[in-house]
C-alpha cells in the first residue's frame, strides 16, 4: 500500500493492524480475501494488486476473518 500524498491537519489513513490476507482455491475459482489494517476514507485509499484478468469484487464482513483464521489455524 502506498499512502496518499496528504497536506492537511487530519490524518487521512490511520494503521490499525497488521494486513491479513487468504486465498483459496476450489473448482477452478481463485478467492482472494484482504483486510488491509489501515482505516480511512475509501475515496483516499487504493492498492494496486496484479492480477492476470479483471477480478469480481465484492465486500465482505469484518467479522469473517477471525472464523477463516481459525478454521485454517485452529
Amino acid at each position: 500500500m502506498v499512502p496518499p500524498l496528504y497536506l492537511g491537519p487530519d490524518v487521512p489513513i490511520a494503521r490499525t493492524g497488521d494486513q491479513n490476507t487468504f486465498v483459496f482455491y476450489k473448482d477452478g475459482v481463485e478467492t482472494f480475501v484482504i483486510h488491509p489494517g489501515f482505516k480511512g476514507k475509501v475515496e483516499e485509499f487504493g492498492m494496486l494488486i496484479p492480477f492476470p484478468a479483471i477480478p469480481e469484487l465484492r465486500k465482505v464482513t469484518d467479522n469473517i476473518f477471525p472464523h477463516v483464521r481459525a478454521a485454517i489455524d485452529p
